[in-house]
């Protein structure tokens, strides 16, 4: 094991996994006792986010994906990420996502999952967000999403 490195230099994107910060050299016995310290604030079992970062739906999303990477961000959780308005808007919206993989079987708690193939066009990026004929360009996009196959359908050339 080599030296410990600081808990902010092993998060990614707000939040920390407490399976890098092992792997980092920190002991288990003291990791929660030392995020709760730092100010650290606990996402789900093994996520943490960062001191001073509110838990909102775009780092609760990230922590999902950080542990469990093959799950995409369904379109009802993509639509509240662009703050897109949806006919049946949820007070407190669960995480929702996808498993292309249809083999999931965890039970996190706010977290709902259905197993569904994706359409091969769907892009992967920093947080998965679906299908981009889905959504319209919007400057209030909390994660950045780029689509690399076509350019926007109602764009020309």
């Amino acid at each position: 094991m080599g030296e410990r490195r600081a808990l902010r230099e092993l998060a990614e994107g707000g939040v920390l996994l407490t399976c890098r910060a092992l792997e980092c050299g920190w002991p288990a016995r003291g990791l929660t006792r030392a995020l709760r310290a730092e100010g650290w604030g606990r996402l789900q079992a093994g996520a943490w986010a960062e001191p001073g970062r509110d838990a909102e739906l775009p780092v609760r999303l990230r922590a999902v994906q950080l542990l469990t990477p093959r799950l995409v961000v369904s379109h009802r959780s993509a639509a509240a990420l662009w703050r897109i308005e949806t006919l049946a808007p949820a007070t407190v919206a669960p995480l929702d996502f996808i498993d292309p993989a249809l083999t999931f079987r965890g039970k996190a708690r706010g977290v709902r999952v259905r197993r569904a193939h994706l359409d091969p066009g769907a892009r992967r990026c920093g947080t998965d967000c679906g299908s981009r004929a889905r959504h319209e360009p919007s400057p209030t996009c909390c994660v950045p999403c780029r689509w690399t196959t076509r350019s926007w359908p109602w764009s020309r050339g």
